[in-house]
């Protein structure tokens, strides 16, 4: 085989039968598309499955070069190598979508419009997606008679991505509730996520879409995820604040940031094929209670658009429990949420040590930075101030930093089993000795 070996990824379609298909992310370290389709045939072979159908592999820095936001892919490929060499992601079943996925492709937020009359309140390319008026549907038309309400556009926004929201709130002159009540939005309200039903022509709403120098312009800032609704403000809010605390499969309890748009394109997409959570998120007896949800992502300049299918094609139910959180939901999650804290490490590095890795492209600097966050992750270490430093010292002194030391003290430091923030403070005193 020729070629360097690298971590290689490709999307798989695999199946015991015609009835029983999945497609999944799997990485493999190889030196070339042959060694990948020699791996993943063994392996696959090994365990039962046959291969239906795959992408063409490709070495990982170009397969994410082409998708920046797969988070389950990043995090594959950061940890497959040589001791590791095949790895699959979540398998996701291929049946027949509960959800239409569509992506509203090339979204150029507004400028500052100046001088220009009368202002657009969003881009065009998402006002109708946003504002347009829909014909009601039949199972619309026959839940609510004669007086059908109009459709509504909400968006759900995050007050930890914008400074001062509930203050912007208050004089926006828009209907708005924070997400959590009592005790808990009156200490959370700096980081609460607040329900806005949004209007054409309001600047408050303009700014959600425009990107300037200005502070007040939030498109960059990524603040929030898009409803389109027939429910009242009242009726859209007991309905997400269902979401805001979901159970694992254990029983246990975790706050939910739906709301964040990283974490909402990884989730929802995933409930294109389960029904069940699909009409929990979407349903309001057997009509959709939400009809959209459009998830921005400003590093791609795309945004996401998931309609709900008709729920009379989707099974019965009921009553509307709200989903678990899975197994494969929080694995997800994790990865995405490590992806996201990987990518604000690699901006750091280069913001920090601009000359030292001006030569080094961003999508290599990305993937050296996944591969040592992963390294130190597996030594215990996760706070972020402490990992860039790690970071640091693997870039400047090479890979293994700790090899380095002649009497083998930082290695032993590095697998040492104190607190995290004991053994960084002794890796330092040792750092600063060898000079």
């Amino acid at each position: 085989m020729h070629g360097t070996w690298q971590s290689w990824l490709a999307m798989v379609r695999l199946g015991r039968s015609d009835d029983d298909m999945h497609e999944v992310r799997i990485a493999a370290w190889c030196a070339s598309s042959e060694s990948y389709l020699e791996l993943l045939h063994n392996a696959t072979r090994r365990q039962g499955w046959r291969i239906q159908g795959a992408e063409d592999a490709l070495p990982a820095q170009e397969w994410l070069a082409r998708r920046r936001n797969d988070s389950e892919a990043q995090a594959l490929a950061w940890t497959v190598g040589p001791d590791q060499p095949l790895l699959f992601g979540i398998m996701r079943p291929v049946r027949a979508e509960t959800l239409i996925r569509q992506e509203i492709l090339q979204v150029t937020p507004l400028d500052a419009q100046f001088g220009v009359h009368p202002r657009k309140t969003v881009p065009d390319s998402l006002r109708e997606a946003l504002f347009a008026e829909v014909p009601p549907s039949g199972a619309e038309r026959q839940h609510y008679g004669a007086t059908i309400p109009r459709l509504r556009s909400y968006a759900v926004l995050d007050a930890a991505k914008v400074p001062l929201l509930p203050q912007l709130l208050e004089t926006a002159g828009l209907p708005h509730r924070c997400l959590f009540k009592g005790a808990a939005a009156e200490a959370l309200q700096s980081v609460a996520p607040y329900l806005v039903e949004l209007r054409e022509g309001n600047d408050f709403v303009r700014h959600l879409f425009t990107r300037s120098d200005r502070a007040s312009d939030l498109w960059d800032l990524e603040p929030g995820l898009f409803i389109r609704s027939r429910g009242t403000p009242d009726e859209v809010w007991r309905h997400f604040r269902r979401f805001t605390r979901m159970r694992d499969e254990a029983g246990e309890w975790f706050y939910f940031r739906f709301w964040e748009c990283g974490s909402a394109r990884a989730y929802f997409q995933t409930l294109t094929a389960r029904a069940t959570q699909a009409v929990s998120w979407f349903a309001l007896d057997q009509i959709p209670q939400i009809q959209a949800l459009l998830i921005p992502s400003t590093t791609e300049g795309n945004v996401l658009r998931l309609f709900a299918q008709p729920f009379d094609q989707l099974p019965p139910r009921r009553f509307n429990p709200i989903p678990t959180l899975g197994a494969d939901d929080l694995r997800l999650l994790r990865a995405h949420r490590m992806a996201q804290d990987v990518r604000a490490l690699s901006d750091l590095l280069a913001r920090t040590f601009p000359q030292e890795l001006a030569g080094m492209p961003e999508d290599e600097r990305l993937n050296t930075t996944g591969k040592i966050v992963q390294r130190m992750v597996a030594h215990g270490f996760m706070q972020k101030d402490i990992l860039f430093i790690l970071l640091a010292w693997e870039l400047f002194y090479g890979p293994g930093f700790e090899t380095r030391d002649p009497e083998g003290i930082l290695s032993r430091l590095m697998n040492d089993p104190r607190d995290e923030a004991e053994r960084f403070e002794a890796l330092k005193q040792r750092m600063a000795e060898l000079g």
